[in-house]
């Protein structure tokens, strides 16, 4: 290697400047080449065992997923509006709640003194 280069470069860094980066940069040796795509940064090194373990703790989550029963979203509206509508005379928050058994009413004064 090169008295100037690091032996061991970091994967996430290019060690020089993309020429075409920069379309005023790049060279135009020819216009049917086409610019060169940047590559994602590497993902962190990860051990076999630790990949593993990773890959089985995926695998029996979507084994879980895999027996949820699905309903269409359109049918879910429509029951869930339906049933807005059947119980919205018993919502507090629509109908009120009435004086005499409301628990966060103010206190009356003691008349026993």
């Amino acid at each position: 290697p090169r008295p100037d280069s690091d032996p061991h470069p970091r994967p996430d860094s290019d060690p020089q400047p993309r020429p075409d980066s920069d379309p005023q940069t790049r060279p135009d040796s020819d216009p049917q080449t086409p610019a060169r795509i940047p590559r994602p940064p590497l993902p962190a090194p990860m051990s076999v065992a630790a990949n593993l373990s990773a890959s089985r703790k995926i695998v029996q989550q979507l084994r879980c997923e895999l027996d949820i029963k699905r309903l269409k979203v359109s049918q879910t509206a429509t029951d869930l509006k339906q049933f807005c509508l059947q119980n919205a005379q018993h919502d507090p928050l629509l109908m009120g709640i009435h004086p005499n058994t409301n628990p966060f009413r103010p206190a009356k004064p003691c008349l026993l003194l």
